[in-house]
């Protein structure tokens, strides 16, 4: 909700000598008196009670002060209690007197720059505060009053009319022109449909007839007001934006800084917002006004998950004004928000509780027993936790709240089957997305990630507006990771290239590049070399993990290759070797670089490079340097240089006839060995290399 004013607007049925003069209902008129002084603007709470009084409130209050009432599941009762201010322990104690309070000067140095304060501007000019009457005049004015006063609206409305047209100059038509405007808004906001177009008309007669008066500016807040609550949040500011250009000498312009604030705050305009508020702070320093100025700050510091110090601002607010939760009960709301985000469960508790004990227009009983419940089950209090939340069902059965419970409780217990009952008991709405995503994450858990992915496929589809699309999309994210993953495990290339084309509108730059380039091993795998070349090059090397990087560039090196650009696979292995790798990365590329060179007959390029491989011995595992000896060795023998080749040929032989992994790499050594001793026409020594 949008609070625009500071203080609930008086109520002016009969103004007495504000007003009407001091003559009207005798006889005879009198010699008009002095001017009589408008009534003091007094403090919400200084107005609500006595100097001993304590403020009560009676509305249905639901108390749960020990264990018996929890598990006897009773419905709420009505009952008049005092309102809380000062509540210790863990339970609804709900007993306990206000006092009116006595406001320090506001301490905000956290959000007011090192200057001083502006002064503030003179009243704006042009308000009658002493009207005089014709006798007939007053008559119908006095009947204005009191059909207003016996919420005869339709009859008040047309008497209004009746009055401007008979006397347009009269010294309260500009504010029977408010008072018609007030009216309609108050229709309005009753739920008559089709009334703002007039509501904002009405206003803006208001304005045009007196454009420098103080009615004026409030007739642009609540025009503001009106267009916010009716979903046109950007007139709404617009308006306040001619207001606070046109009113500079207003001391009452705080106000629209302050709704201005509220409202871009709700489109998540949040700097402007901000601005805004601190606007208010360092030139309007009224308790009223700073507070509320500090909780719009608040509330935007916890929406960004700043909880410290959105808390500094909740326990200034606590400070200057300690009555702030009567005229802004969803301060404790957001105060017990906080110290739930803090985990500092007991007083999130007892703040919730306090909520429950005056309206809130956001939240209802149901939610907020529900957030009592949560932070037990956040301190392992599983019972207790428990009980809450089959109170709210079995309570409030039709609520928001009952359907969130039902879903706590089926997560308590993993029972998938009740989710299953809430979709469809709630097939559309919040209720519905919450359960859909409660069953995917039961069916991931269990590592069925395909039916994880089938029960997200229309959630995932919805545009990403709320939180709840945003984790669908994740753990739809997460799934498709799980069963590509699978997939190529079992090596369903094919399924798995089908599964990422389909959703690849939710999956491209959404999958860990770890898990993409498995598309591109299946195409590979399928000998689809241009779609795994395609494939390889939507990734960035950057972004794989060691092991990966290597399969990348091995990959689409072979693929090249094997679309008939072996120059393009020489370069790119030429290029990889210039960036910093792993060791065995670098060693895995080197020695797929120098085989290119071989079979390009590069045999002095090749030859460097396993030359350059042998220099790290001891770093280079047993079976790599056999397979390396060999390379080397058919390079030379490629060359006609036996003797040298029969060298690293018997290097091979030795490191590979100790291990049976590795006798295929014996016999090829043995083999070229053969070859090379033919070469020499050492035919005996060929036939025992060939043996």
């Amino acid at each position: 909700r949008l609070v625009l004013d500071s203080y609930p607007e008086p109520d002016k049925s009969f103004t007495g000598n504000v007003i009407l003069p001091s003559w009207f209902g005798k006889l005879e008129k009198p010699v008009p008196e002095e001017n009589a002084s408008a009534p003091l603007e007094k403090s919400i709470l200084q107005e609500a009670m006595p100097e001993t009084s304590p403020v009560i409130i009676q509305k249905p209050l639901v108390a749960f002060p020990d264990k018996k009432e929890i598990e006897s599941h009773e419905s709420p009762e009505t009952v008049t209690e005092k309102v809380p201010h000062e509540i210790e322990g863990d339970g609804p104690k709900v007993t306990i007197t206000i006092p009116k309070p006595s406001i320090p000067a506001p301490d905000h140095k956290s959000d007011i720059p090192d200057k001083e304060p502006a002064k503030h501007p003179g009243p704006i000019p042009g308000k009658k505060k002493n009207p005089k009457f014709e006798p007939k005049e007053a008559v119908l004015y006095g009947a204005i009053l009191r059909t207003k006063e016996l919420q005869k609206t339709d009859q008040a409305l047309s008497l209004i009319e009746k009055f401007l047209e008979a006397y347009p100059d009269s010294d309260v038509s500009e504010q029977l022109r408010f008072m018609k405007a007030e009216i309609l808004f108050s229709a309005l906001r009753g739920g008559e449909k089709g009334l703002l177009e007039k509501v904002i008309a009405a206003y803006q007669e208001v304005i045009n007839g007196a454009p420098d008066s103080e009615l004026a500016l409030k007739s642009y807040l609540k025009m503001a007001k009106a267009y916010a609550e009716s979903g046109s949040h950007y007139l709404g500011i617009s308006c306040l934006d001619l207001a606070i250009r046109r009113y500079q000498n207003s001391r009452t312009l705080g106000k629209a800084y302050l709704a201005r604030g509220e409202i871009s705050l709700e489109e998540h305009l949040s700097e402007k917002a901000v601005d805004d508020f601190k606007t208010v702070l360092r030139r309007y320093p009224a308790p009223e006004l700073t507070s509320r100025a500090l909780f719009g700050i608040a509330r935007y510091l916890q929406s960004r998950g700043l909880y410290d110090e959105a808390q500094k601002r909740l326990s200034k607010i606590a400070k200057i004004n300690p009555g702030f939760f009567v005229e802004e009960p969803e301060f404790l709301s957001v105060q017990a928000q906080n110290y739930l985000y803090l985990k500092e469960y007991t007083k999130a508790r007892d703040y919730f509780y306090r909520a429950i004990n005056l309206a809130n227009e956001r939240e209802g009983n149901d939610l907020l027993l529900m957030h009592i419940a949560d932070t037990y089950l956040q301190e392992s209090k599983r019972k207790k936790a428990e009980g809450l939340y089959t109170l709210v069902k079995d309570t409030y059965p039709e609520s928001e709240g009952a359907s969130i419970a039902e879903l706590r409780l089926g997560e308590l217990h993993g029972d998938v089957k009740k989710f299953q009952e809430i979709m469809k008991k709630h097939p559309k709405g919040s209720i519905a997305e919450i359960a859909t995503l409660k069953v995917a994450n039961a069916y991931y858990k269990a590592g069925l990630y395909q039916k994880t992915m089938e029960s997200l496929k229309e959630l995932v589809r919805k545009p990403p507006k709320d939180s709840m699309v945003t984790a669908a999309r994740s753990l739809f994210a997460r799934a498709a990771e799980g069963a590509m993953g699978d997939l190529y495990k079992k090596s369903k290339y094919s399924e798995l290239v089908s599964l990422f084309h389909e959703n690849d509108a939710l999956l491209k730059g959404k999958i860990r590049p770890d898990k993409e380039i498995l598309v591109a091993q299946s195409l590979q795998e399928l000998k689809d070399y241009s779609g795994a070349v395609s494939a390889y090059r939507e990734l960035d090397p950057a972004d794989l993990s060691g092991e990966k990087i290597k399969e990348y560039y091995l990959g689409l090196a072979d693929c090249l290759s094997s679309s008939g650009f072996s120059q393009e696979s020489i370069q790119l292995l030429k290029e990889a070797r210039k960036g910093r790798l792993q060791f065995a990365t670098r060693l895995a590329v080197t020695r797929a670089l120098a085989e290119r060179y071989n079979r390009e007959k590069r045999f002095k390029e090749a030859y460097d490079l396993y030359a350059e491989m042998l220099q790290h011995k001891k770093a280079v595992p047993t079976e790599e340097m056999a397979n390396i000896y060999l390379s080397m060795g058919q390079v030379l023998h490629a060359q006609g240089m036996y003797q040298e080749a029969r060298a690293a040929l018997n290097n091979a032989i030795t490191l590979s006839e100790k291990h049976k992994k590795l006798k295929g790499i014996l016999l090829s050594a043995l083999w070229k060995l053969g070859e090379g001793y033919l070469g020499e026409k050492k035919y005996s020594d060929a036939l025992e290399a060939f043996a």
